[in-house]
């Protein structure tokens, strides 16, 4: 997953290491210029998925208010006396109304496996605040409607699209082999995330199994100093600190 540079305050950012060595001036120049492109990429993201949440949102009030009206016509039928073309052309209608939700709901069931897959990737914090969608989707079966699955998906999608979009922070259990400490963590939306405990620190980013950590104590004081900043406990400064991509 691509990582992304985040603005702290209205100085603060982070400035990637570059093996070619240029004067302090130009390294400034292009830091801000990365976090300009950056911030583009991430608002045409976010306008993407605005547009598919809302079309999604509409589909689900339209099939609301197409469940409601048929099943105030089939409540009718019995009074109501109706010729053959208009009986036929009426059953059409629910038949088609059907095959729509049935299609939609095929391609829901399909979508779930992908869904909960990624949630399994999240870092802790993320995850602990969707706890609640992830259950319901975990809840559905096949006799679920297509509401019920796509509700629970939007809420996860969207949650996961505003964790990736800013900074978080957060004090958390961080793994190390056998080693659990627990550590002060800085997330650049789920591209990247540094770490430190006392004389410890590290970097953390998305694996195949999850979060990863890798301890890094060369580190220690440019995440400590990104983390006061953070924190509003130190004035905004330049700070250098590594990001990996994987």
């Amino acid at each position: 997953m691509k990582s992304f540079l985040a603005l702290f305050s209205s100085l603060f950012v982070i400035e990637i290491h570059s093996q070619a060595q240029a004067n302090e001036g130009e390294d400034i120049k292009e830091v801000i210029r990365q976090w300009v492109d950056a911030e583009k990429l991430l608002g045409n993201e976010k306008d993407a998925w605005r547009e598919e949440k809302a079309h999604m949102s509409e589909l689900l009030e339209l099939y609301a208010k197409e469940l409601a009206l048929l099943n105030e016509e089939l409540a009718a039928v019995p009074s109501v006396e109706m010729d053959d073309e208009k009986k036929q052309g009426f059953e059409k209608e629910i038949k088609d109304a059907d095959a729509m939700r049935a299609k939609l709901k095929v391609f829901l069931l399909g979508l779930k496996p992908r869904v909960l897959s990624v949630v399994g990737k999240f870092p802790v914090p993320l995850q602990d605040q969707i706890n609640e969608a992830v259950l319901a989707l975990e809840a559905t079966g096949l006799d679920a409607s297509a509401r019920d699955l796509l509700t629970p998906m939007l809420n996860i999608l969207d949650a996961g699209n505003s964790f990736n979009g800013g900074v978080y922070r957060t004090s958390q259990k961080v793994t190390l082999g056998d080693e659990d400490w627990q550590a002060e963590v800085m997330y650049l939306g789920l591209g990247q995330s540094y770490f430190w405990v006392g004389t410890k620190a590290g970097v953390g980013y998305p694996g195949v199994d999850g979060w990863q950590w890798e301890r890094n104590d060369a580190i220690l004081t440019e995440v400590k100093k990104a983390i006061e900043v953070f924190d509003k406990k130190t004035q905004p400064q330049l700070i250098k600190l590594p990001l990996k991509l994987k």
